[in-house]
């Protein structure tokens, strides 16, 4: 159902109506492990000022730096997002950037002591609700919308994935995949109200295929990985060596496979989970165009890497208006 545009939220407020920048009351803090670093961090989120913007500083460091959530510090986008600044780092930031967004925060500060975000259950959820006990703060300046003034297409062909934007007076989000699998079916995903995302999208997990984790550990990555922070399918059953190395590596006793083709024992919070994962992860790599957009957009077979093109294409055209 489509929500009344006078109740919209600001982040989805019509054009020419005057809305305001939003922080945070009070500090808030959380810690977690990192998902493929394996590293244990804790997390401040902090009030910024009025057109601070979303940062990251990494407070281990002598030297820390602000590194600024935009899509002209993406350093790598191999499977998750990460932003850097002269040799500084912040991996798997697109949870909580989604998180961000979806509770209309414009300046916020995160302080990080380590080189990777939580991963926490595979969600956005976790940081939302981090979130929610720092409140909003309305902050005595107005919002700046990022506008989509003209059609725009993005194709990446080497991964069958295409970005159509067009204007529109306010902000909305359709996804759509195909991953050819028995066990996670194609669909699209609308989205045009943060209310939905909070009850829709944020709980939705993380996913991988068996062949996608056996790469991942073959690589030294996945440290923090549990099988509880991501639903794994198997698109055929298993050798018991494979099995068996998953058990040693996961110290988890016994391992099974359901009729969804899942390979470990979580349930599916949503029969289209992984559809929705991918929106979470696409608003996200979005909000690195700086601005709250105002546009309608549609991907096809999102990932990061060209929702952070499309996002640092928005920024090319408008981020000077």
């Amino acid at each position: 159902m489509k929500n009344n545009p006078s109740t919209f939220p600001q982040s989805f407020s019509e054009k020419n109506v005057a809305v305001f920048q939003q922080t945070l009351q009070q500090p808030v803090s959380c810690q977690g492990v990192g998902l493929h670093s394996g590293q244990a961090v804790r997390l401040r989120f902090l009030p910024a000022e009025i057109g601070t913007g979303i940062r990251f500083r990494r407070v281990d460091q002598s030297d820390a730096l602000d590194i600024p959530a935009l899509a002209d510090y993406v350093i790598h986008t191999e499977r998750t997002t990460v932003l850097g600044r002269e040799g500084q780092s912040v991996a798997t930031v697109e949870h909580s950037l989604a998180a961000i967004w979806a509770l209309d925060l414009d300046n916020v500060l995160i302080e990080i002591d380590g080189p990777e975000m939580p991963i926490f259950d595979g969600s956005a959820q976790p940081y939302v609700q981090a979130l929610q006990e720092g409140r909003l703060q309305q902050q005595n300046a107005e919002r700046r919308f990022l506008d989509i003034l003209e059609p725009i297409t993005l194709m990446d062909s080497s991964r069958n994935s295409v970005v159509v934007a067009s204007p529109s007076s306010r902000f909305s989000l359709e996804c759509s995949i195909d991953f050819q699998s028995a066990h996670v079916p194609g669909g699209t995903y609308f989205l045009d109200n943060p209310e939905a995302f909070l009850a829709e999208l944020a709980p939705a997990r993380t996913f991988v295929f068996f062949h996608e984790l056996e790469y991942l550990m073959d690589q030294g990555l996945i440290k923090g990985g549990d099988l509880d922070c991501a639903l794994v399918y198997a698109e055929q059953p298993l050798p018991e060596s494979k099995l068996l190395r998953l058990i040693q590596r996961f110290g988890r006793d016994k391992l099974t496979g359901n009729s969804l083709g899942l390979l470990n024992t979580l349930q599916p919070r949503f029969s289209d989970e992984p559809l929705r994962h991918k929106v979470l992860d696409a608003l996200g790599d979005l909000a690195l165009a700086g601005r709250r957009i105002r546009g309608s957009i549609s991907i096809h077979r999102p990932g990061h890497s060209i929702n952070v093109a499309f996002a640092r294409k928005l920024r090319e055209l408008y981020a000077h208006e």
